[in-house]
């Protein structure tokens, strides 16, 4: 039996099984099923979007005999055998005068078992104007079982005359979620197995076109026996793997030159698309830049972890001129005969440009250059603060009694509002807030399970480079938090990969925080970070000890 290609077999056969488009779905259903259909539609929208599909439904419902649940039956014999009423057009090839003036003189003929003949014209802009011309009579005064579907990818090349006479849908491109979602319905159908990442690499790769997207699902599926994975889909596609993009963000952060150059090479030996490279780097670039606005990720697991490790290192002006400098690069290659060349050239002037102008950071301290984001862990970097930054606390063993260590821990608490409060960075909330969600996959696990499920209920409400503000309703779960200080910043440090300094506060308590620090900044009052400084004779006493679990190693200086 002959193959039959996954996109053919899968063409939705009523408009319960169509993806996407489900308002103009909605409207064309109610029209059918309140018998407001009119003589003539005009389809437009990017390729693989349904409409042809589209057409096709409409073609079969108007003539089923016996509609079930507004969906055509596919078992009476208009729904099996009414292909004569259906005539298809390939105006990419059929786009004289004479094909349309044969169907003009043909259109009065009834239909042979059906209520209405339908002429669907594909591609209709490469109609000729004597042919639009010839067509625009028809459309003016149709016989009444007539019904035109107009279908086209440039809606700009439709004379007026024709498109005004049509009542008009746009299909958008399909939402990357919608095809994912398809393709696994597709894939588990067919028992192909495939990667969560991969599928959604596809779903990007095919831009909204959904046959686009199943063909290649089609490809892969020949192509790799066992289970397809994201460097599969990259090796059909040409596309640039994540670790070489992963690569190439190292050699340009570090100024690499020789390395972007080899990296070049290699892309061309390797007979990937610089083109498409260029496209990818646009791409990340511009996921780089909604991620540090905004918090939104991808799907693809492997290219967020991309988006999230190097987003430190680009601020946002940096991203605005790299978004450009490339797109112009790919307006520049479109007629080049040295792609490769005027690639490499060009990223590594863009490389001297951002270096020369300090214009890629490798942290944030570099990139903000101001007190509030100065290292508050370590003392060592804050010694040479002026005096106005350090809470000095100056004790002996002698006065390291209970009361001394309960007013060290309240200091300690005031100070990492502080500086938090100091350097507090919207950013920095809306990506920790971004991945908190993460938390919650702890809950299984035996070690924080606890721990997880506390802080389930919490939320994050400041955070900066070195702190972190949470607050809560519920006085248990607050006390009970900062008592498993320990293994809460030791999970934080599991999830987030670095060290902050933690602060559980009550709702009601955090609300008057934020007043009074929205009055303290309307008033002019700039908050500088501090630190706190100790003074201690005995490395080995109990007392310091304690010390220690309460503020942390790295703020206890022992001269």
């Amino acid at each position: 039996m002959k193959y039959l290609a996954l996109y053919r077999k899968y063409r939705p056969s009523n408009f319960g099984d169509m993806v996407g488009q489900n308002k103009i779905i909605k409207v064309i259903n109610n029209a059918i099923m309140e018998n407001k259909l009119s003589h003539a539609y005009l389809f437009s929208g990017p390729r693989g979007t349904g409409k042809t599909t589209t057409a096709k439904i409409i073609a079969k419902m108007v003539n089923c005999s016996n509609l079930i649940d507004g969906n055509p039956c596919n078992n009476c014999e208009n729904c099996l055998n009414n292909t004569s009423d259906i005539i298809e057009i390939d105006a990419a090839s059929n786009n004289g005068v004479d094909e349309i003036r044969e169907l003009r003189d043909k259109i009065n003929l009834v239909p042979s078992s059906g209520r209405y003949k339908i002429y669907i014209i594909d591609e209709v802009h490469m109609l000729t104007i004597q042919a639009f011309n010839a067509l625009l009579k028809t459309l003016e005064e149709p016989p009444s079982h007539i019904i035109f579907i107009l279908a086209t990818t440039e809606p700009n090349k439709i004379p007026l005359t024709i498109s005004s006479r049509c009542q008009k849908f746009k299909f958008l491109r399909i939402s990357e979620d919608d095809i994912a979602k398809r393709l696994q319905y597709i894939a588990n159908e067919e028992s192909i197995e495939i990667t969560t990442d991969a599928i959604y690499e596809i779903a990007k790769i095919s831009d909204g076109g959904l046959r686009d997207a199943i063909n290649l699902l089609d490809e892969l599926s020949v192509y790799k026996d066992g289970k397809i994975t994201m460097d599969d889909v990259d090796n059909v596609n040409g596309s640039i793997s994540t670790l070489d993009i992963r690569n190439f963000l190292s050699y340009l952060i570090n100024n690499e030159v020789g390395e972007v150059v080899s990296f070049f090479d290699e892309l061309e030996s390797n007979d990937k698309s610089v083109s498409g490279f260029i496209d990818q780097l646009i791409e990340l670039f511009k996921d780089i830049l909604l991620y540090k606005t905004c918090g939104r990720l991808t799907n693809i697991g492997d290219k967020n972890d991309v988006i999230i490790d190097y987003s430190e290192n680009f601020n946002e002006n940096v991203l605005f001129q790299l978004i450009n400098e490339i797109n112009d690069l790919k307006n520049k290659i479109v007629n080049s005969s040295y792609i490769n060349i005027l690639c490499c050239v060009t990223i590594l002037k863009i490389m001297k440009y951002l270096n020369n102008k300090d214009k890629i950071v490798l942290n944030k301290s570099e990139e903000n250059n101001n007190e509030s984001n100065l290292n508050k862990n370590s003392l060592k970097n804050v010694v040479d603060v002026d005096e106005t930054h350090k809470d000095i606390l100056l004790i002996n063993n002698s006065e390291l009694n209970d009361n001394k260590l309960e007013e060290i821990d309240l200091r300690n608490k005031d100070i990492k509002i502080n500086n938090c409060l100091a350097g507090a960075n919207k950013q920095e909330l809306i990506s920790f807030s971004s991945r908190w969600i993460t938390i919650n996959e702890y809950c299984a696990d035996d070690k924080y399970r606890l721990i997880a499920g506390l802080l389930s209920d919490v939320k994050p409400v400041v955070v900066s480079q070195y702190e972190v503000m949470f607050s809560t309703k519920f006085d248990s779960i607050c006390d009970r938090l900062n008592k498993n200080m320990i293994l809460v910043s030791d999970l934080i440090l599991k999830v987030y990969g670095k060290k902050y300094d933690i602060v559980f506060l009550l709702e009601k308590e955090w609300l008057g925080i934020r007043a009074d620090y929205i009055e303290k900044i309307k008033s002019g009052y700039v908050f500088k970070p501090k630190t706190l400084l100790f003074e201690n004779n005995d490395a080995n006493s109990e007392d310091l000890k304690k010390l220690i679990s309460i503020v942390g190693k790295d703020k206890v200086e022992i001269r």
